[in-house]
């Protein structure tokens, strides 16, 4: 991730809808270097209009990612649950 600060940021108290597309506009990447900025967004639902952006397949690949990651610490835990248990048999037989 990109932790450099944001250049031209207006004040929080300054904030309107109107400037916060002004500053998006300016910095087209802004998503792209601050991608944590999403989880703070609703995206909208899927719409078929021309200039509607579709932020299903995001959420999509979003939660594909968050299940892998459930998926590999359940895997993790198990395993140490078992080495441990292994440990204390050897513990307990000797």
């Amino acid at each position: 991730m990109n932790e450099q600060p944001v250049q031209n940021m207006p004040e929080k108290s300054a904030l309107t809808p109107e400037l916060i597309l002004d500053f998006l506009k300016n910095h087209p990447k802004f998503l792209k270097d601050y991608p944590q900025a999403m989880d703070y967004l609703i995206p909208p639902k899927a719409q078929k209009e021309k200039g509607i952006a579709d932020f299903q397949a995001y959420m999509i690949d979003r939660l594909k990612a968050d299940k892998d990651y459930i998926i590999g610490t359940a895997q993790e835990l198990v395993e140490t649950a078992r080495n441990n248990m292994n440990n204390q048999q050897r513990i307990h037989n000797a």
